[in-house]
């Protein structure tokens, strides 16, 4: 299995790589889960700031979570 991404960089499954992962919300409402590959000399996570929509849609999937297990 191969995965391509931007400038043509070409991973295998076996390579260690380091994602991005983040709730989008889309059309109609609805939040989708997406994922981006960062570069090999992108600084940790830690060190980029979360946005409003991030915080938001953190804080919307607390509630989901939360209302599931009262109902269960």
């Amino acid at each position: 299995l191969t995965l391509v991404q931007r400038d043509n960089r070409t991973l295998q499954v076996f390579d260690r790589v380091r994602v991005k992962v983040y709730v989008a919300r889309t059309v109609g409402n609805r939040q989708e889960l997406k994922m981006d590959l960062l570069d090999a000399d992108d600084e940790d996570e830690g060190d980029v700031k979360v946005d409003k929509q991030q915080q938001e849609a953190e804080a919307t999937l607390r509630a989901v979570r939360k209302k599931r297990k009262v109902a269960a």
